[in-house]
């Protein structure tokens, strides 16, 4: 009958025990040995565990220095064979986790194969030994001239410098880059981004530094899918230390733009609100604090002011040089028009404090101005704001609809809105054939003025056909109901065209929809946004481990 022992996996027992692993992880080199003689008459090379890993493999994995030692002792294992899922080494297993001992004893077999790719991902142990920060099988495998430094994976075509670097390790880098033959340069085949733009956009101070250091190294260097800079990343992704570090550099273009989206790291920093990075980048005068990007010809200025970011506004506004009115080429829309139609009152208030800002710059697309927007929108805190400012016209008409901003917070309902410019402005509008629209509650309030002439009722805004019967009463309380306005279904400008941001199209993101009972259907217009992603979403070099 055949021995019991002969079954089983001298790794793992039927039952579920691993006689072989608790010995082997005390050491016991006697026991080691006799368990070993046990499998003399199996070819050792064909002992597998149950993912397919040789003793050997799985010795090396878990750092059993002494089972190493013993099996690489005898003349039938080879330690180049690897597992069945994933095609890793024993090499390969120790470099990963560290294991310095083995990874030693491994190289000084003279049939050991150093730059031995796994078969899925095509990294070799130098790769998984410099991600992982292990620095003693880093160095020990950059000695062997058959180790190859920029051999690239093949799921994201990373390098072992990228991954050190994209990992924020340090002393990998520094042991790599003593390699007469390092690419410090070579971006991975995903996006492009080279060691450089990863520790930069990852905010790995140490790394930035020590590939700062060496002159032979290009800062400004561009992605291949954005062509976005080093900078550019850092910037956005709100790492001071990396920007700093950039900006230090003798050859580094701190406005240079990507190529995507035209827009400086400036512009980038301000709509992400990185106080700290916009503070740093305004100390240069080589920056221009002004410049549009390709995509709407918004600054800075206008990006933070979207955002509603109070603090960047504050920075930008120290400036000396910075235009406060400059609207974007998209719509024409002011700063002060954004943030006054979004309801950002902490932007309103400090703009507003500046003289020399025009309050009543209408836009491009339809002459509307602050007070407009906000009117439109409802955003009280806004409208409040801008009445305060002497210079302010409550009456000032945009010049396609020649509408009011009490017109336009009438049609929408706004009654907060609507008192606080009835207090300003006089005679807006006037009745017209109200039941022939089905504004009945409209009827029941206009003829109660007496000088209303229902021979001249214009066409009443929607706000009349909605049953905003207190927004009316107020209408009519204090205007001329005579006066004939023209186009109260429109809006204030047409939505904007939708802007491509990376792989997908995002649009306006406050929506009007259809209001029954009127030929209203708007959406709110914004800058053509980026939504709240990076300059193109950062791939990690691998999802694995």
């Amino acid at each position: 009958m055949e021995p019991e022992y002969s079954k089983r996996n001298p790794v793992e027992d039927n039952d579920g025990s691993a006689p072989l692993s608790s010995v082997a992880g005390r050491g016991e080199t006697g026991i080691l040995q006799m368990l070993l003689e046990l499998l003399e008459d199996v070819n050792l090379r064909q002992v597998k565990t149950k993912s397919g890993r040789t003793v050997l493999s799985w010795a090396a994995e878990r750092g059993y220095e002494v089972l190493v030692k013993l099996l690489l002792g005898r003349e039938d294992v080879n330690p180049n064979t690897a597992d069945t899922e994933d095609g890793r080494t024993p090499l390969s297993l120790a470099a990963e986790h560290g294991h310095d001992g083995i990874v030693r004893i491994l190289l000084e077999r003279k049939d050991i194969i150093p730059d031995r790719a796994d078969v899925t991902t095509c990294r070799t142990p130098l790769s998984w030994a410099a991600e992982r920060g292990h620095d003693g099988a880093v160095k020990m495998l950059l000695e062997r001239i058959d180790v190859d430094p920029n051999q690239r994976d093949t799921r994201s075509g990373s390098t072992p410098l990228l991954w050190a670097a994209q990992r924020g390790q340090s002393g990998a880098v520094r042991l790599l880059l003593k390699r007469k033959d390092i690419n410090l340069d070579q971006a991975d085949t995903t996006s492009g981004r080279t060691p450089l733009s990863w520790a930069a956009g990852g905010g790995h101070d140490g790394v930035v530094k020590v590939l700062l250091e060496r002159e032979d190294i290009n800062p400004n260097n561009r992605d291949t899918a954005s062509g976005s800079t080093p900078l550019i990343w850092a910037a956005w992704c709100g790492k001071i230390g990396a920007v700093d570090l950039l900006l230090e550099r003798q050859d580094i273009n701190p406005d240079q733009v990507d190529t995507k989206y035209g827009r400086t790291p400036l512009s980038w920093a301000a709509e992400r609100g990185h106080e700290g990075v916009v503070k740093i980048l305004l100390e240069r005068e080589d920056i221009n604090p002004n410049q549009g990007d390709t995509g709407s010809g918004s600054a800075p200025l206008l990006w933070a002011a979207w955002r509603g970011e109070t603090g960047v506004v504050k920075l930008l506004l120290e400036r000396e040089d910075i235009n406060l009115d400059q609207a974007d080429t998209a719509s024409g829309r002011t700063p002060l028009s954004w943030a006054a139609g979004d309801g950002h009152d902490g932007v309103v208030g400090v703009l507003l404090e500046r003289e020399d800002i025009n309050p009543n710059k209408g836009d491009t697309a339809s002459g509307s101005t602050p007070l407009i927007w906000a009117a439109w929108c409802g955003k009280i805190g806004a409208v409040e704001l801008l009445l305060e400012r002497q210079d302010i016209n409550p009456s000032q008409v945009d010049t396609k609809y020649g509408r009011t901003p009490f017109s336009w917070a009438a049609e929408r309902g706004h009654q907060a809105v609507v008192k606080m410019l009835s207090d300003r402005i006089k005679g807006h509008t006037s009745p017209s054939s109200a039941r022939s629209k089905g504004y009945d509650r409209a009827v029941q309030t206009v003829p109660e003025r007496g000088d209303a002439n229902s021979d001249r009722w214009a066409s009443l805004p929607p706000s009349a056909g909605h049953g905003d019967h207190c927004v009316l009463e107020m209408q009519f309380r204090v205007h001329d109901p005579n006066r004939i306005i023209a186009g109260l279904d429109a809006c204030p400008t047409p939505p904007p065209r939708d802007y491509d941001v990376g792989s997908r199209v995002v649009g306006p993101e406050d929506s009007v929809s259809k209001s029954e009972g009127s030929n209203f259907s708007t959406e709110a217009s914004r800058p053509f946004q980026t939504a709240s992603i990076c300059p193109i979403t950062p791939p990690a070099p691998s999802e694995e481990h």
